[in-house]
């Protein structure tokens, strides 16, 4: 058979694509990166060496089962894209993971105005799991709508505006955002929103696949299930062996579990029939988790936390009954997985919270005396420990929310775009269907609803 490259490069676009990026990885890990001071070898005494990284691990792999786990089969609710959905997602992660790295690195860079190689080390395997977040969500915007050659490509460029974006909320504005209510959620549903509402084709809206059957609901709840018990880890992975971390863990936790209660009793009284929709008990019961990262290490005296799971349960809810609806009707946003309701909103909202709580900060509820209470303030906030008012911090926190805004619906835009381009645009009739992807299983009667050959004989003879 004659090599023909051409017919290679239409038939093999992904392989090859994601042999590049792979490639380009390589070389950048190679030429850009290396251990950080901790994991050097040395030729000195260990215990000199600052070993936090190790407790930082555990929080690490609860983070790496919510993004390659959680995520994953949260969006296996789809009835024929459960091998996509899981597949998918394990590919794109480990691409944003080490992408995400090398980004971060080059946009801490840029801020501090200084070139060196980027050190890697456990909280740079966070953030790369956090970044993998942020895609992943977006993905839930674009899930049976885009190729995995899209997908590819969508996974790069947001990742190099969302490392843009964090480097100016974090480092330029310096505000908190411990558990990425902005940074990561808000930044991934608004970016992935912009893509969808440009990419998505008028077939895909109304094709009957998008939707459930009752296994592929089950199974997405145990993606459910994961990000619901290690949601505390993510928030608190970063916040450090101190006070501010357990009180990011006890604020998740009281947030989430109000959320749960609100969102199955919001379910209950806006479905027709009063009878729960497995939609809202998947994606609303963790709207909690979304809008506490913002302000999960400030001090919200719990009954401010369990609030603040209350209205996101609320607001995510009803969102799935009534907004969603609503947008793709009037103005054609199609948003398979609902992550308007579960991150958008939810994110804004936490970033809200956080500029109230900012704004309502006292030296008196910090500490016996006012330079004890300024450094236990520089804790949680690290400018106002240096003498910035609350007022202050307030408006850059809210600043920080336009900021984020704005990059999403810019970077989405760009991105949508060029996935517009005829040479990377999929059929008009392969959507939600693992069948243009994988090779399916022939007893797999769910998905063509055609019974194996002979299988009618074996029934016949059973009965």
């Amino acid at each position: 058979m004659q090599f023909n490259p051409i017919k290679l490069a239409q038939s093999d676009s992904f392989a090859l694509l994601a042999l590049a990026c792979q490639g380009l990885f390589l070389i950048l890990f190679g030429a850009c990166a290396q251990y950080a001071p901790d994991a050097q070898p040395t030729m000195g005494d260990p215990d000199d060496h600052d070993y936090e990284g190790l407790h930082e691990y555990t929080y690490f792999s609860d983070v790496h089962v919510m993004i390659f786990v959680g995520f994953g089969f949260l969006m296996t609710f789809l009835k024929k894209y459960g091998f996509s959905a899981v597949g998918f997602n394990f590919f794109l992660s480990a691409l944003a993971f080490q992408w995400a790295m090398l980004v971060n690195g080059f946009w801490n860079c840029v801020s501090a105005g200084e070139w060196h190689k980027i050190p890697i080390d456990i909280e740079s395997i966070i953030e790369g799991d956090f970044a993998a977040g942020s895609v992943m969500i977006a993905f839930g915007a674009v899930i049976g709508k885009t190729s995995l050659v899209q997908l590819t490509i969508m996974t790069m460029m947001h990742l190099i505006i969302y490392g843009a974006n964090k480097v100016i909320l974090e480092r330029e504005l310096e505000i908190v955002d411990i558990g990425g209510s902005l940074v990561i959620h808000a930044f991934g549903a608004y970016f992935g929103l912009t893509v969808s509402r440009i990419v998505s084709p008028k077939p895909a809206k109304t094709n009957d696949d998008c939707g459930s059957v009752y296994h592929s609901d089950l199974f997405a709840m145990i993606g459910t299930i994961f990000l619901w018990i290690m949601w505390p880890s993510f928030n608190a992975a970063l916040a450090g062996e101190n006070s501010k971390q357990e009180r990011t863990i006890l604020n998740t936790a009281v947030s989430l579990a109000a959320c749960c209660v609100v969102a199955f009793a919001w379910s209950q009284i806006t479905r027709p029939g009063h009878h729960f929709d497995m939609v809202d008990i998947q994606n609303a019961t963790l709207a909690g988790g979304v809008a506490i990262g913002a302000s999960a290490c400030m001090n919200l005296y719990l009954v401010g936390a369990m609030a603040i799971g209350i209205v996101a349960g609320s607001v995510s809810t009803l969102g799935f009954r009534y907004l969603q609806p609503f947008l793709q009707n009037h103005i054609g946003l199609h948003d398979t997985c609902g992550v308007h309701n579960l991150h958008g909103m939810p994110g804004l909202l936490g970033g809200l919270c956080a500029v109230i709580s900012a704004a309502m900060v006292k030296w008196e509820d910090w500490g016996p005396t006012e330079p004890e209470a300024l450094v236990n303030i520089g804790v949680v906030y690290p400018r106002m420990g240096e003498g910035r008012s609350s007022s202050d911090q307030a408006l850059l926190q809210l600043a920080g929310i336009g900021v984020t805004f704005g990059m999403a619906l810019v970077g989405g835009t760009i991105t949508g775009l060029v996935l517009r381009i005829p040479f990377l645009m999929g059929k008009p009739d392969n959507f939600y269907h693992d069948m243009k992807s994988w090779h399916m299983p022939d007893w797999d009667t769910d998905l063509d609803r055609a019974a194996p050959v002979g299988a009618e004989v074996e029934m016949e003879d059973k009965v």
